[in-house]
């Protein structure tokens, strides 16, 4: 909370001149969800746990507007402060977690019933530690020059990632990775990683390793491939639930409570909330396991309509955005967690450390400066000739 509220009142600081440098425009989607989330403010259930997490909300998304709204140097510090901060924080946690092989075992791994032992590390659930690895192959591809720091950096990413066995952020890191290599032409990215495939599978034939169906069936959980670990009838029991929702919906993360409002269990593949306890914190541990779902139950449909429009207009800013390093790092972030929002609530509030990133950059797409077209750079380039040539000439 502390923490939260000081990025807040320092970010409107910085807000307050970025808007009236740029104007509302470039925040517009970001900042009509906001509105929207408010209004079941008036009718939650529990409105102070709804006020907390919409105040949350409007507090990073604010931190961000200030940071990166101001002048191209400010723009790029915050950029380099976030990225770095975020990159050793996250190897941190991954070493740790990495670490906890050997010295706490039976705190790094969950075992689910009907399922394979899955890899958690310090986190509460392997897939948040799988989201968290995915940033971190990121961050650290993007941020880092030295190969001895970037390469053992990605590494423990993908070594995390594979270990918690979650599917959906592997998934979306290699549709992130293959899409910002074919926007950005990175021949070279597509060479490395394609090379150190290829020596992970000459090393495990060297060792003798053999996969036969068994061992890649574990590897995969193919017994919950069917029906996605019950999330297919969680999806479409929430989808039933939401036509007769309110229009602003239940609150942000307050969707939940259409699953068992009377304290029932509810179908398989979902959590219950027991003995009919409705705390906020209890109500928003039981998620539908996909962001947009869980979006148009908290603010209805119209609310999951600006929410896919944030999320596609800062996508849509990167890609159109100068070909950099921060550009291609934000559409890899925007990419990879769109994705791995099918599977999980990635990108719901400022409840996670993924989610917080998130906002961030969805402020720093905004004001990415948008790359010139053939004919604008070649009419620049005259300009400045012509320029140059009559400051010349002058006596």
């Amino acid at each position: 909370i502390a923490s939260l509220g000081l990025a807040g009142a320092v970010g409107a600081i910085g807000a307050l001149g970025a808007l009236g440098r740029r104007g509302p425009t470039p925040y517009l989607p970001m900042l009509l969800y906001c509105a929207w989330c408010m209004v079941p403010i008036a009718y939650a259930s529990d409105t102070n746990y709804l006020l907390y997490q919409v105040v949350s909300l409007l507090c990073v998304v604010v931190a961000g507007i200030g940071a990166f709204g101001g002048s191209a140097a400010a723009h790029e510090r915050a950029f380099r402060t976030l990225s770095k901060t975020l990159m050793w924080t996250l190897a941190l946690a991954l070493g740790l977690s990495v670490a906890g092989l050997w010295l706490w075992p039976a705190r790094v791994w969950e075992y689910a019933i009907g399922d394979v032992p899955r890899f958690r590390g310090l986190m509460s659930e392997p897939a948040s530690l799988g989201v968290a690895a995915g940033l971190l192959v990121g961050f650290a591809w993007a941020v880092l020059r030295n190969p001895l720091l970037r390469f053992p950096l990605v590494g423990l990413g993908l070594v995390s990632l594979v270990l918690t066995g979650s599917r959906t952020p592997l998934i979306a890191m290699l549709i992130a990775v293959l899409f910002v290599a074919a926007v950005h032409k990175s021949a070279k990215t597509l060479f490395l990683a394609g090379t150190g495939v290829a020596v992970v599978v000459a090393l495990g034939l060297a060792a003798g390793v053999q996969l036969d169906r068994g061992t890649v069936d574990r590897a995969v959980r193919a017994n919950s491939l069917t029906n996605l670990s019950g999330r297919l009838a969680l999806w479409q029991y929430g989808w039933e639930l939401g036509r007769g929702q309110p229009v602003f919906g239940r609150g942000l993360t307050m969707g939940s409570q259409a699953l068992a409002p009377d304290g029932s269990t509810m179908p398989a593949g979902g959590s219950s909330l027991a003995n009919g306890h409705r705390d906020g914190r209890e109500v928003a541990r039981a998620t539908f396991h996909n962001g947009y779902l869980q979006s148009y139950l908290d603010s209805g449909l119209m609310g999951a309509l600006l929410y896919l429009l944030v999320v596609a207009a800062a996508g849509w800013r990167a890609l159109a955005a100068e070909k950099t390093a921060e550009s291609g790092m934000i559409l890899y972030v925007m990419v990879f967690l769109a994705v791995s929002n099918l599977g999980q609530n990635a990108i719901q509030g400022p409840s996670t450390v993924y989610g917080v990133v998130f906002w961030l950059l969805v402020a720093a797409a905004a004001t990415l400066p948008r790359r010139q077209g053939r004919l604008e750079t070649k009419g620049a380039v005259i300009h400045q000739a012509e320029t140059a040539a009559c400051d010349n000439a002058r006596p």
